[in-house]
């Protein structure tokens, strides 16, 4: 009887994580999608384009079993119901709002043609009912059957082949490209379950990938220009997720799950992360549904959901293990107009010190480099213990930096200095001189950075050498300069 009741108890969780759908079921799911890309998507209408970063899109959808095979079911999902946020990259840029807007009508009358694997792949996923009547259309149409797609990769979940125990796989929609080109893409996925009562498994995921991305295809990348061909682009994928899987009636009752790639170091695109952070719910059949607000362009005041909470908590995890520099999401727009000023310490080799400051004005290019204007000044130091001194410099110079909230800073200055002394001689003129510029540069919030750098001008100054005038030499000078600033972006 012991061992009667032992097998019971055993076979009560002996049911795998496995999707069953009866053709007569129809589910209702709520679900959310966080998605930044590397690779800015064109939203367009006809003289209205706009670039775009960053998206979340909510949807509810009623999926019922259209035809099954003994591989797969094919479903038809209804949208009841959408919302569609999307961060500008570059402001002032076309109407957003209005684009945003459009595609909600469009949306109105479509729907989503889903083929789910019995093994727990998402083998396709089709936007019906949406306009393709031409080639601009058509690049529309499949940008934002991407994005359905990416916010039901959730869904995957391939079944264990031993009951109740940790299990591997391989490959996960998540860890994928987001585009529409050809694309490589490996990953191994560890999941963990538990039950949660007789009948629900929960399941926790975590695993790692790379995905390059291949030729062709409609992307367009900084100002418009196309991916030429895209070889190197690279990235370093870190994953996670857990939910919920009702063993019963074989569906998912929720799950969230979060995605984070960072360019390799070998990348030709890098500082922009690619993020994806997802959730669904299985809705009861008398459960009110989120409430959607309008399609808009997502901005300050927008509050935060299930997939913005998963995406930043596991930035989080990933930021503690030392597996990513900092928070996910960028800060740094592009391109825009920004500030630098602050104190600084020079230092040259005549062992003057001197206390001054340096303030530098630029433009941020879209591939990550800025150009500008720079001038310093300094309050005087003493020369060989004779006179005081003060220095003084103005340039331009190039700026090289990344998207990610705490980034290395790299520079090439250029321009003249001028030493001026204080008793006798008037002092040099200016001379020209050239350096490189090494720092890091930390985001506190959108508009404001701070940034610690050191620079090393070089240059040539006819410098006094006797009390009496009596002769000058031409002496290499190398400088270094300490400067602590405050970015400010302004618009």
């Amino acid at each position: 009887m012991l061992i009667a009741l032992a097998l019971a108890l055993s076979d009560a969780h002996a049911a795998d994580p496995t999707w069953a759908w009866p053709e007569d079921e129809r589910r209702r799911f709520y679900v959310e999608s966080t998605l930044g890309v590397p690779i800015e998507w064109w939203y367009r209408l006809p003289n209205n384009q706009v670039r775009v970063s960053y998206t979340r899109l909510r949807f509810v959808t009623t999926c019922g079993v259209v035809s099954a095979t003994e591989d797969a079911w094919r479903l038809r999902c209804d949208l009841d119901d959408l919302e569609l946020l999307a961060s500008q990259s570059v402001e002032g840029e076309g109407d957003l709002a209005a684009v945003l807007t459009e595609y909600e009508r469009l949306l109105q009358d479509a729907y989503l043609q889903v083929r789910l694997g019995r093994d727990g792949r998402l083998l396709g996923v089709d936007l019906e009912g949406f306009s393709k009547r031409d080639a601009a259309w058509a690049g529309q149409h499949e940008m934002l059957r991407l994005m359905f797609r990416r916010a039901l990769a959730g869904l995957e979940l391939t079944p264990p082949e031993v009951s109740d125990s940790p299990w591997t796989a391989r490959d996960w929609l998540v860890v994928s490209s987001p585009y529409d080109m050809a694309s490589v893409s490996t990953a191994r996925m560890a999941h963990t379950p538990r039950w949660e009562g007789e009948s629900t498994l929960v399941v926790e995921s975590e695993g790692r990938g790379t995905v390059a991305l291949g030729d062709g295809g409609r992307v367009y990348l900084y100002g418009g220009n196309p991916v030429l061909g895209a070889q190197g682009v690279a990235y370093t994928v870190d994953a996670w997720a857990t939910g919920r899987f009702d063993t019963a009636s074989g569906s998912w009752l929720e799950r969230s799950w979060a995605a984070i790639g960072a360019p390799t170091n070998a990348s030709t695109v890098q500082g922009n992360p690619y993020v994806q952070g997802g959730y669904l719910r299985l809705l009861g059949p008398d459960e009110a549904a989120p409430a959607m607000g309008p399609s808009a362009p997502w901005g300050d005041g927008v509050a935060e959901v299930g997939s913005d909470m998963a995406l930043r908590e596991w930035g989080e995890v990933l930021v503690e293990r030392e597996l990513v520099d900092d928070a996910p999401l960028p800060f740094r727009k592009d391109p825009h107009l920004w500030v630098a000023v602050g104190p600084g310490v020079h230092l040259n080799n005549a062992l003057s010190r001197s206390g001054g400051g340096w303030v530098s004005a630029g433009w941020r290019f879209p591939m990550l480099v800025s150009a500008g204007v720079f001038g310093r000044y300094d309050l005087g130091g003493r020369f060989h213990d004779l006179y005081r001194v003060s220095d003084r410099a103005v340039g331009a110079g190039l700026w090289f930096d990344t998207s990610l909230r705490v980034s290395p800073r790299l520079g090439v200055l250029g321009g003249v200095t001028s030493r001026r002394f204080e008793q006798g001689d008037p002092g040099a003129a200016w001379i020209p001189f050239v350096g490189p510029e090494v720092g890091v540069s930390g985001q506190l919030t959108e508009r404001f950075a701070v940034n610690l750098v050191g620079r090393a001008p070089i240059d040539f100054t006819q410098v006094m050498l006797h009390d009496d005038q009596s002769s000058h030499e031409a002496m290499p000078r190398v400088s270094a300069d300490v400067a602590l600033e405050i970015s400010v972006r302004v618009f």
